[in-house]
């Protein structure tokens, strides 16, 4: 039964019926279309994505130093609202339809579960929870086939080139 669970059935473009079973077979994605993104592109991404949250960042300590003068204790709340607001941008943006952060989105990526779907807010949040608490998260794409960092072995997804 757990076989068939994995197992989809898509129809093509000529109306016929193929048995799937994981992304090398899925529509736009199939066996000679599918890239994985590497390591520099997906550094690249990440990049712009910290420059984004650095500023809504920087705006967020504004806000808490000006409105929230706690006499020097608002670092530690400044640390856990800016987690939590860079949680929910990545988790957020991944979980989305459009499947990438406005980082990736620059280069082309996007990030599915292992079939090409979109993934849950849940996966989404368990990468990005991985990638910023164990160092070196990032390591594995450097050695794994599908390009996966230790962040999406665990929570089954695969970063790829975006096909148009």
């Amino acid at each position: 039964m757990n076989a068939l669970r994995k197992l989809k059935y898509h129809e093509d473009k000529v109306n016929t019926v193929v048995l799937m079973n994981d992304i090398s077979n899925t529509n736009k994605h199939g066996p000679n279309n599918i890239k994985y993104a590497r390591f520099g592109r997906r550094f690249a991404a990440e990049l712009v994505d910290s420059i984004i949250i650095i500023i809504l960042g920087g705006i967020l300590a504004f806000i808490v130093d000006f409105f929230y003068n706690m006499n020097g204790h608002s670092g530690t709340l400044f640390i856990a609202l800016f987690f939590i607001i860079f949680l929910i941008y990545e988790a957020g943006m991944e979980s989305s339809f459009q499947q990438a952060t406005l980082g990736k989105k620059a280069f082309g990526v996007i990030v599915t579960d292992m079939n090409g779907n979109r993934i849950s807010f849940g996966q989404a949040s368990m990468r990005f929870i991985i990638k910023n608490v164990i160092p070196f998260a990032f390591i594995t794409i450097l050695f794994t086939k599908k390009k996966q960092g230790f962040h999406d072995i665990i929570a089954g997804t695969l970063v790829i080139i975006k096909i148009t």
